[in-house]
């Protein structure tokens, strides 16, 4: 019973330090956001360009693509873009959920 309740607060604490990390990664994202709409794209980049957790999730993907596209950096943009894409299910030169695609758009 004693090492049920150990691993049971082992697992509490490593469930709440994610938690709490990930309230500080979405924070940044918001935070690059906003950067991106005064008008601080590069910075904003910078932020957002050593977040590997946002290879994952295509929406934010395409936040980060779209940032990277205001701040000038076409090629970095045209990858998160491609990613998007992929993850979404999607073609992945355009990011067309259609059939009618089949990768020649590329």
């Amino acid at each position: 019973m004693k090492k049920m309740k150990r691993i049971f607060l082992c697992l509490s604490v490593l469930f709440a330090s994610q938690l709490l990390t990930g309230q500080d990664y979405y924070h940044e994202v918001l935070k690059a956001v906003s950067l991106a709409g005064r008008g601080e794209a590069p910075a904003a980049a910078a932020l957002l360009a050593d977040m590997p957790e946002l290879n994952s999730d295509a929406g934010l993907l395409l936040v980060r693509g779209d940032i990277y596209l205001k701040a000038g950096m076409v090629r970095e943009a045209k990858s998160d873009f491609m990613k998007a894409g992929t993850e979404s299910g999607g073609c992945s030169s355009c990011g067309s959920k259609s059939s009618g695609c089949g990768g020649s758009c590329g």
